[in-house]
């Protein structure tokens, strides 16, 4: 099963911000990974638009599905919804993991027991995530914000 949705019935006013805010009602703050708004084809009195949402798991699919058996409801509006089989995002990165750290030391080592460090600055943010590979420096230095990226590749050469 993919983890991507799509809903028709929607009102053609609808905006992006709000199709993810209801996502997030019904399934779960932060449930919906990305989202697209389409207006129909269709011209009329009612124009109507529709839906693509891609959730971070199959519970949000499954969750959603479950809800428009009975009948979904946006407004007054009733949305058909039905399993989509490709994601907007086919293959989504890992979510980055972020750390405080009170202190980062540059340098390298210079025996088996021994460390060099060149320079030292402290509060520095480190993210990294495993899907992708590479490692982030946030850092300060007189006044100005630096990001360094560290890729796997480079860090074990």
């Amino acid at each position: 099963m993919s983890k991507t949705i799509r809903g028709f019935g929607l009102p053609s006013h609808v905006s992006a911000s709000s199709g993810k805010g209801v996502s997030g009602k019904v399934c779960g703050e932060g449930t919906a990974f990305a989202l697209k708004i389409r207006q129909s084809k269709s011209k009329g009195p009612n124009p109507r638009a529709f839906a693509v949402v891609q959730f971070t798991t199959t519970k949000g699919v499954e969750t959603i599905l479950s809800l428009s058996s009975q009948c979904l409801y946006y407004g007054i509006s009733c949305l058909k919804v039905h399993n989509m089989e490709r994601d907007i995002v086919p293959k989504p990165r890992e979510m980055m993991l972020s750390l405080d750290v009170p202190a980062l030391h540059f340098g390298c080592q210079v025996s088996g027991e021994s460390f060099k460090a060149f320079w030292k600055r402290a509060n520095v943010v480190v993210n990294f995530g495993f899907g992708l590979r590479k490692v982030e420096l946030l850092l300060s230095h007189s006044g100005v914000d630096y990001k360094l990226k560290l890729f796997y590749d480079s860090i074990w050469q």
